[in-house]
């Protein structure tokens, strides 16, 4: 077993009605494999500190937060050596069955990418036109559902991406991560993204089953508080990993 790197982040909170006394064990892999960040895992990574804090000061929860590389954190839930961990174990029905899971609170699913001047925004608008698509992945499965969308397939997002500020594609379906990246990077004022996330994969909170559900419950309740008020919107454009409304 991998040594665990572990940085403790205590939160505790002045003033609440209701504060825990034992701090929550918060298990977090600082590379979130096996999510193709395309060298963003420090910002997501800081982006979900950041709004772990936040959380525990909204919902005035006492946390202790700790690195742990990916193939020790299930196991680590398991011997109840953490309470929950920041995870992009997907909510399969047959991961349900283990794990309690939160709202999303980062969405890394496909999103469309179109260049800024284009105005159709749903894919049965694109009817004719042809559109980037990574071989053999769920992407292309989505893309079946619109045959009248012309497929073209790539191997690398960047030079799709280039393609389609040269006008050579008329979008891009790929991670939602990398795509908020290029744009901020690379298009900005050039390429846009041109769809929601287009299915539930992303980073929740998650449990082992029937264990800490109560923990989940305050998690989304600070979570939606932090939509309303603002915040989460300020820290994703802060950290650059989606776009704020």
């Amino acid at each position: 077993m991998k040594k665990l790197v572990s940085l403790c982040m205590l939160v505790c909170i002045l003033g609440c009605g209701k504060v825990t006394k034992s701090p929550y064990r918060i298990a977090v892999d600082p590379s979130f494999y096996p999510l193709e960040l395309m060298g963003k895992e420090a910002n997501v990574y800081a982006f979900s500190n950041e709004l772990l804090q936040a959380v525990a000061k909204k919902e005035c929860l006492y946390i202790e937060r700790v690195n742990a590389s990916w193939d020790n954190i299930l196991e680590g839930l398991r011997k109840d050596d953490f309470d929950a961990a920041l995870s992009a174990l997907p909510p399969y029905n047959f991961n349900e069955a283990k794990y309690d899971f939160s709202q999303l609170y980062l969405p890394t699913g496909y999103v469309l990418v179109i260049r800024e001047d284009e105005k159709a925004l749903e894919f049965k608008k694109l009817k004719g036109r042809e559109v980037g698509v990574q071989m053999n992945s769920e992407a292309e499965r989505i893309l079946s559902k619109y045959p009248e969308v012309l497929i073209r397939y790539y191997e690398n997002p960047a030079v799709a991406l280039e393609k389609l500020d040269q006008g050579q594609l008329d979008g891009v379906v790929m991670d939602a991560i990398p795509a908020v990246s290029f744009i901020y990077d690379r298009y900005t004022e050039k390429l846009k993204l041109g769809s929601s996330v287009l299915n539930d994969a992303g980073l929740r909170m998650v449990a082992v089953k029937d264990t800490h559900r109560d923990l989940l419950d305050r998690f989304n309740s600070g979570l939606e508080k932090l939509k309303k008020d603002g915040t989460y919107d300020k820290l994703v454009k802060k950290w650059k990993v989606s776009f704020s409304d």
